[in-house]
């Protein structure tokens, strides 16, 4: 068995070639340091530039119909990194990220879990999960959607303004959804 894992990064803003790499201190145990320039891009390959507004794929969407049965299922996935948090990283965030996740309007499906600094909070439309390093006034986020795709933006800006985090960073990835989810329409 071959197994190939897959990550597609495209922006408009972002040269993934040429923009600067930063190295945040993380120790790697199988890759040499990849913020030299002269192997940064040792595992990037099949790239390409295209301007998908001038080959007209950014034009207006037709008009679908209401779909009656469910045939896919997406999701997308926004990894968060909040350094120079300046609230407590305990388990008092969890009634802070619950109220957060509810005045953004999603529907938490169970009480906050919160074990030895990790934080998970299941909602009808995805999850948040929360990594608390307290020592390193640190913590990454990893913010699940597959419903209310359009809210995840404010989500994302109130659960790191509730950290009251000065140097946050984020990517997202297209993943799947859940399949017979109520929020899939």
């Amino acid at each position: 068995v071959i197994c190939s894992q897959v990550l597609a990064f495209g922006s408009n803003k972002v040269d993934f070639f040429h923009d600067p790499v930063y190295d945040h201190g993380i120790e790697t145990f199988l890759y040499k340091n990849m913020h030299d320039p002269y192997t940064r891009h040792n595992f990037a390959h099949d790239f390409r530039m295209n301007n998908a507004t001038k080959q007209g794929k950014c034009g207006r969407l037709p008009e679908v119909e209401k779909l009656d049965e469910q045939s896919r299922s997406a999701g997308i996935v926004e990894i968060v990194e909040a350094e120079e948090v300046s609230v407590p990283l305990d388990e008092s965030l969890s009634k802070v990220f619950l109220k957060v996740i509810q005045d953004q309007g999603f529907r938490p499906l169970a009480a906050p879990i919160y074990d030895g600094g990790m934080l998970m909070i299941p909602m009808k439309e995805g999850y948040v999960m929360a990594r608390l390093f307290p020592e390193e006034k640190y913590c990454s986020l990893d913010i699940h959607v597959w419903g209310k795709f359009h809210k995840l933006k404010t989500l994302r800006e109130s659960l790191t303004n509730a950290l009251g985090s000065g140097l946050v960073s984020r990517f997202r990835i297209v993943v799947g959804g859940m399949y017979g989810s109520d929020t899939w329409p």
